[in-house]
């Protein structure tokens, strides 16, 4: 379903169901983890708050293509702190 929402551009929606499945699942929800952390990163430009939704994968959960992403995301959330750019919170 967040999915679906993710989809549809409804980032609010989704950040909240991604979150209860979170709070729900905290041990399967490496993916939830990810999107969420995309979202927040590019769509609400807050990196310290992404960094801190992936904090708790484990990236040998995550698919190869995943792994890549959750990377990328988190080299590119660590730019956008040193460089003050983003919402700091």
């Amino acid at each position: 379903m967040a999915n679906g929402l993710v989809k549809q551009k409804q980032w609010t929606a989704a950040i909240t169901l991604l979150e209860e499945y979170i709070v729900r699942y905290p041990e399967s929800a490496d993916a939830q983890r990810l999107t969420m952390g995309t979202i927040l990163l590019q769509i609400q430009q807050k990196p310290q708050c992404a960094l801190q939704v992936v904090d708790d994968i484990d990236a040998a959960h995550l698919t190869p293509k995943q792994r890549r992403a959750y990377q990328q995301m988190v080299e590119l959330a660590r730019k956008q702190i040193a460089e003050g750019t983003g919402e700091a919170t």
